[in-house]
């Protein structure tokens, strides 16, 4: 039964209407990313064998009034198609704001109307990109033409494409997957069965009844946390509001942010005058704060694993785990003779794991000189040369390797500091501080 399939399937991919969709697909996604950056960070890596069948499934609802119902029904001149495109230009426009991406991939079920016997697909590839002062009523009117071409082309098996484009090294990965989907019940090929097991998708459905359009986000929370889900429903919403009074509103003025949003994130959070006490130490305020919060988020950074760096899934850090994590780095140090006045080279990039060896520096009283590992190796080797460096942190994940020239025993003293606590280097002179 399999080879039979498969035979039919290789007869229809080299028939000439098969040959011509291809020759669109290639068309359409050369050159395209792997995939759109996650609309919210996942919690954690998307991992099938410890995912329960058939219980990895939520909703959150996106609540839209009956005046925006109207609103919106007024535009699309109540046709399904153009409703789903407004829908779909809007989820476009959030993404955009949240990800700043400018070339955006998403997924969208088959349109039911050009379902044909021929078809090998469960969904197509949308893919828009964005270009400065490009209004919504320009980016809804090119996305109806890329949906509408995808529609007309959606015969084409999706897999065997992105399988072509990779061996002819048009993209880059082979596991090239949007994880958004955005579709609307009344026009496109929905069975709620097949959608029960999501995995790492994130997937807004949206139907009519009558002139009433309600919306939900169908997420996995062993994935994606609801919090940030519940945020977007609402960004989709006030977006939904701007673009109904001014469909020429440019992209990149729209405000996600609800107004009392702004005001928290803008004023309430920048409210930050405070008095520190004398002569105390960074690092020794942080302690304070690790005695006052200690299971509180203290960083977020992506996931290390153990040759891995996941940049797309978020690791959590107490500030009672930072502080127990730099006091055992800070032992460390101490014991290779770290102290007051001695320079510690850090070449990492920004992540949890550089704040931890900020803080065990600091903690073990010598001064921490950050070095970018993309400068030259000339330049790296004069800046640990020159600032006498005793010890060189090189992240786990370099690329490059990097020898570092023979530790320099030589400390420094700066005039009118109790102790060295940061020295960097910019390209032709040194600054202390």
């Amino acid at each position: 039964m399999y080879q039979e399939e498969n035979k039919i399937k290789n007869l229809l991919l080299t028939s000439s209407l098969y040959i011509k969709q291809k020759e669109y697909w290639v068309k359409k996604l050369s050159g395209a990313a792997t995939g759109t950056t996650p609309l919210v960070h996942p919690v954690k890596p998307f991992e099938e064998k410890h995912q329960p069948p058939g219980k990895n499934r939520e909703e959150i609802s996106i609540h839209i009034s009956d005046d925006l119902c109207s609103a919106i029904m007024k535009l699309c001149k109540n046709t399904d198609l153009s409703l789903y495109l407004i829908l779909l230009t809007v989820l476009e426009s959030l993404i955009y704001h949240y990800t700043d991406d400018e070339d955006i991939l998403l997924l969208s079920p088959l349109y039911k109307i050009k379902i044909t016997g021929d078809t090998l697909n469960q969904y197509l590839l949308i893919r828009q990109q964005f270009v400065r002062g490009m209004t919504f009523k320009e980016l809804l009117l090119e996305l109806k033409q890329s949906v509408f071409e995808a529609y007309q082309n959606q015969d084409y098996p999706i897999d065997a494409l992105i399988e072509f484009l990779y061996d002819s090294e048009q993209i880059r990965d082979k596991n090239f997957r949007p994880k958004i989907e955005c579709l609307l019940q009344n026009i496109h090929h929905y069975d709620d069965k097949d959608y029960q097991d999501i995995k790492d998708r994130l997937v807004f459905s949206f139907q009519r009844r009558d002139a009433q359009i309600s919306g939900n986000i169908l997420y996995n929370p062993a994935v994606y946390e609801k919090f940030y889900l519940e945020q977007a429903a609402k960004h989709f919403v006030n977006i939904l509001e701007q673009v109904l009074e001014n469909v020429n509103v440019d992209i990149h003025e729209i405000s996600f942010l609800a107004p009392e949003e702004r005001q928290q994130l803008i004023h309430d959070f920048n409210n930050t005058i405070t008095e520190f006490t004398k002569g105390q130490l960074t690092h020794e305020i942080f302690v304070k704060q690790v005695e006052r919060t200690p299971d509180h988020i203290a960083l977020v950074g992506p996931l290390k694993m153990k040759y891995r760096t996941y940049m797309s899934y978020m690791t959590y850090i107490s500030y009672k785990e930072l502080n127990d994590r730099s006091n055992r780095m800070a032992h460390f140090l101490k014991e290779k003779g770290v102290g007051p006045d001695t320079i510690v080279a850090i070449m990492e990039e920004r992540s949890p794991w550089m704040i931890t060896a900020l803080w065990a520096v600091l903690k073990a009283g010598g001064g921490y000189l950050p070095i970018d590992s993309e400068y030259p190796e000339e330049w790296i080797k004069y800046m640990l040369e020159d600032s006498g460096t005793k010890i060189l942190f090189i992240g786990r994940d370099k690329s490059r390797p990097y020898t570092p020239p023979a530790p320099d025993t030589r400390t420094r003293h700066l005039s009118g500091l109790h102790h060295l606590h940061l020295r960097f280097h910019r390209q032709g002179k040194r600054c202390d501080g």
